[in-house]
């Protein structure tokens, strides 16, 4: 597959990903009055509200009852959006989208993010990025739950017979919406880098609905937000040791290698980008648990309704 072609599948995945989960988030959230910007409640209860809703009908009843209920819910929230309240609702929060710092942020994150985890062309062959180590695992998980179901079949052992996967698919039930929904177009390899870009959003949605707990000042909490997200980029210093401890190393002898990474050269304190590079499963769920302490602390039935369902999913 060459670059473009890779490109585009993950750009579709990218859009599909959206697709599965926006508009329960959006039902959802507009039966409450959340401060935080309407747009990053939708993606968070998105995420919350989908993984825990597909698998219970997956699971309980069939993947085509499941996916009935992913499109109801987006027939439910187009049917809304034709009444002029639900419009003007749509029409705010993509005003809340127009906060440049952060609409800048988002673009440089994706695109950023799309070719640290890309198979790139070098010379006469691919250049793999490190985080792949990982992904074969991602990509593994999220393909099994695509072709065997919920739960799904584990895609690395079987001693002569299917066992079932032991091990948490959160986010891995995510990506392969896109994965399924996309047919030949999307490989679960595409759609796990889609999750991996939606997951920097999914991120900064949080600490958009947490910079509603600071205290009033001259900041809008939009412009704390994109300093906050700015802030999940200060790292860098472990080039340091991991730069001495190289230039040491070759006065014993030839070094066999760098590194495959800045931050293993001790014990891994890993710097925000490459966690959510890494592993966006663990990203996403602390993300939708911050959610949900901030429904939890707002009370009512559906709002607890929702912060346990957001602390199931993850």
């Amino acid at each position: 597959m060459t670059i473009i072609a890779d490109l585009a599948a993950t750009a579709l995945a990218v859009a599909l990903f959206g697709l599965c989960v926006l508009p329960a988030g959006w039902l959802a959230g507009r039966r409450l009055d959340l401060p935080g910007g309407t747009a990053s409640w939708t993606l968070l209860l998105g995420v919350a509200l989908v993984p825990l809703g597909y698998f219970l009908l997956a699971h309980w009843l069939s993947p085509a009852v499941a996916w009935a209920g992913l499109a109801a819910a987006s027939g439910v929230a187009l049917a809304g959006l034709a009444r002029g309240a639900e419009r003007q609702a749509l029409t705010e929060a993509l005003a809340g989208l127009k906060n440049r710092r952060l609409l800048w942020g988002a673009v440089l994150w994706t695109g950023t993010a799309w070719l640290l985890i890309a198979d790139l062309p070098f010379g006469d062959g691919l250049s793999l990025s490190g985080v792949l180590i990982d992904y074969a695992k991602h990509v593994s998980v999220t393909d099994a739950i695509s072709r065997t179901g919920i739960p799904p079949v584990n895609p690395s052992f079987r001693p002569g017979s299917d066992q079932p996967l032991f091990y948490y698919y959160f986010w891995f039930l995510l990506c392969s919406l896109p994965d399924q929904l996309g047919g030949g177009l999307v490989t679960a390899k595409h759609a796990v880098f889609a999750g991996t870009l939606w997951a920097g959003l999914v991120l900064v949605a949080a600490l958009r609905v947490t910079a509603e707990l600071l205290p009033p000042s001259r900041l809008s909490p939009a412009d704390a937000t994109a300093i906050a997200a700015a802030l999940l980029l200060v790292t860098g210093l472990d080039l340091l040791p991991f730069l001495a401890i190289h230039r040491y190393a070759a006065l014993a002898g030839p070094v066999p290698g760098p590194l495959p990474d800045l931050e293993w050269w001790n014990e891994q304190v890993t710097a925000w980008t490459a966690a959510v590079l890494w592993v966006p499963h663990h990203v996403g769920a602390l993300a939708v648990c911050l959610a949900g302490f901030r429904l939890a602390e707002r009370g009512g039935v559906l709002a607890l309704g929702l912060a346990g369902a957001a602390f199931a999913s993850a």
